[in-house]
C-alpha cells in the first residue's frame, strides 16, 4: 500500500539523502490517507483512546528464553497488533512513536551498569519484507531509538536465505524456519564496543532472537539479553 508508494519513489532517488527527502514530502500524503483515530477502537481525533491505553501501557516484563534474558514493555493484544501492523505495513509516523517508546522503557528498566556499555543490534528484516514495506522497519526504529537514547546502533546481522513468514507458524515450525538463517555481518569481536542488546518488536516463541545469538556466538560474539516492544507470553516483574 502506502509503504509501496514510498518505495517507488525512493527507488528513483540516486542516494540516501534524495531518499530521505522524498519521504518528508511524501509524509503529508501519509496523514491525508490514514488519518489519526485510535489505533484499538478506530474513534477519530487520537491514536490511542483512554479506554483502548490500557492495552498499549508500557510496564516491564522479563522472561528467559534458555540463556537469553528478554525484556519487553507491551502485553501483545488486538491493539498492539494494530500498531505493529500500522509501522510495519503502512509505515506509519504514529506507530513508530509509539513502538520507540515501548523499546525505550526496556532501555530504562535496564541496570544502569548495562545500558552504559549497551550496544543496540536489530533482528533482520528478509529482502522479500524490504522490498515490500519500502524500508528495514526494525532498523529504523532502532536507529530511532539509538537517537532517543544515546545508546549506540550497530547492524551486524543478514538473514542468509528466503524464510516464510514466522507469523504463520507454530512454535515448532518456526524454530525450523528460523534454524541457521542468520549470519554474522561486517561485525567482529573487537569492533563490538560494549554489551549487544538484540532489538525486535515482538517475541513468542523466542526462536528469532536465539537464532540472532546463534549467529552472533558463532563468530565468538556473546550476546545474553534482548529488548522487544512487544511480548505474547508474559512474567511481570
Amino acid at each position: 500500500m502506502l509503504a509501496a508508494i514510498f518505495h517507488s519513489a525512493s527507488s528513483r532517488s540516486n542516494s540516501k539523502t534524495e531518499i530521505d527527502k522524498t519521504r518528508r514530502v511524501l509524509s503529508p500524503l501519509k496523514d491525508l490517507l490514514f488519518p489519526i483515530h485510535c489505533f484499538g477502537c478506530k474513534a477519530f481525533g487520537i491514536e490511542i483512546c483512554s479506554k483502548c491505553r490500557k492495552y498499549w501501557n508500557p510496564h516491564f516484563y522479563l522472561q528467559s528464553i534458555e540463556d537469553l534474558t528478554v525484556y519487553s514493555a507491551i502485553r501483545y493484544s488486538p491493539v498492539a497488533r494494530s500498531i505493529l501492523l500500522g509501522a510495519k505495513e503502512n509505515s506509519l509516523h504514529i506507530a513508530d512513536e509509539l513502538i520507540v517508546d515501548a523499546l525505550l522503557n526496556c532501555l530504562h528498566r535496564l541496570p544502569t551498569q548495562v545500558l552504559r556499555n549497551a550496544v543496540l543490534m536489530p533482528v533482520p528484516g528478509s529482502k522479500r519484507a524490504i522490498r515490500k514495506r519500502g524500508r528495514d522497519f526494525i532498523f529504523e526504529l532502532t536507529k530511532e531509538l539509538s537517537i532517543r537514547s544515546g545508546v549506540p546502533v550497530i547492524p551486524g546481522i543478514k538473514i542468509n536465505r528466503r524464510l516464510l513468514d514466522q507469523s504463520g507458524l507454530n512454535a515448532a515450525d518456526r524454530k525450523r524456519n528460523i534454524n541457521g538463517a542468520f549470519e554474522i555481518d561486517g561485525v567482529s569481536p573487537e569492533s563490538i564496543k560494549g554489551e549487544i542488546l538484540l532489538v525486535d518488536d515482538l517475541v513468542t516463541t523466542g526462536a528469532t532472537l536465539l537464532e540472532a545469538k546463534r549467529a552472533l556466538n558463532s563468530g565468538g560474539i556473546p550476546v545474553n539479553r534482548a529488548i522487544t516492544a512487544c511480548v505474547a507470553q508474559t512474567s511481570n516483574i
